[in-house]
């Protein structure tokens, strides 16, 4: 094959789109050397795998999609810190998606998701709710 062979069957518009692509993946492998995706140690992988058991039974009684509120240990309990609340609200999300969890006691139904002693009647404290199922390990169903 002679050296100008490949310009003259090849448009430049051509050429051009392939070494843009060419490119991108490559830029895609040396970002995954450079960052490479992080993975949960053991014991997350665990806690993960049981919270994931803790909600098995919810998602028979909820819909597969919409929104639902969430109700837990207040912030301010001795158990309850932020950084907590906030890592089991994400975790009870990710394990009943694609439902939407508000972290708001405005919806419908909310899902309580209780860990201390006592958390359910302090975080309901003055509200008048029903309890439509109790899973006796923390979660409950709740209508307004």
């Amino acid at each position: 094959m002679e050296p100008g062979a490949l310009k003259r069957e090849c448009p430049k518009r051509l050429r051009i789109a392939f070494a843009l692509v060419l490119s991108a993946l490559l830029l895609s492998q040396l970002l995954l050397v450079i960052n490479p995706p992080l993975k949960l140690p053991p014991g997350m992988r665990r806690e993960v795998a049981q919270y994931g058991e803790r909600f098995s039974e919810v998602r028979n009684f909820l819909p597969r999609s919409g929104v639902i509120g969430y109700l837990s240990d207040p912030r301010d309990s001795p158990n309850g810190n932020e950084s907590l609340y906030v890592q089991r609200y994400l975790s009870a999300e990710y394990q009943l998606a694609p439902l939407i969890i508000a972290d708001s006691t405005q919806p419908e139904i909310i899902l309580g998701n209780f860990f201390s002693p006592g958390g359910m009647e302090k975080a309901a404290a003055g509200r008048h709710w029903i309890v439509l199922h109790d899973f006796h390990n923390g979660v409950l169903l709740l209508r307004k």
